[in-house]
């Protein structure tokens, strides 16, 4: 879909749970983070709540086009989290959910607004 993204921190390539992805698949923290992007990828296209229900971890990197052992490299991070029957995407909706989006959409819009504030009042200033 055109227009479609995804809200990642800045400091998420560098987090501990990408670090232990890396160690348990044996690929670089690059490839680890990518593969996460792909993931959540997926999840914004197939998810509306976070829960996968009816895939195991084999189908799940298969549904996502990822390397075999990646969703249960991502449980044991913490990002995956499964009750027995469901796997639920770890802060689905504080990082993948539309809502979460229209936050991210509505703290830029006000983030932009403020600049423009400042900008104006750095010029307005008399002399």
């Amino acid at each position: 879909m055109a227009g479609s993204w995804l809200k990642i921190e800045t400091s998420t390539p560098q987090k501990i749970e990408v670090l232990r992805i890396a160690q348990e698949l044996g690929v670089s923290r690059r490839e680890a983070f990518a593969m996460c992007f792909e993931f959540w990828s997926w999840c914004d296209i197939e998810l509306t709540d976070g829960y996968i229900i009816g895939l195991s971890l084999e189908a799940l990197d298969e549904a996502a086009r990822l390397p075999a052992g990646f969703a249960a490299a991502l449980l044991k991070s913490g990002w995956l989290c499964n009750n027995g029957e469901t796997f639920t995407v770890a802060n689905f909706t504080r990082h993948l959910g539309q809502t979460a989006k229209t936050r991210a959409d509505g703290a830029r819009r006000a983030a932009k607004c403020a600049d423009k504030k400042r900008s104006t009042r750095k010029r307005i200033q008399p002399s």
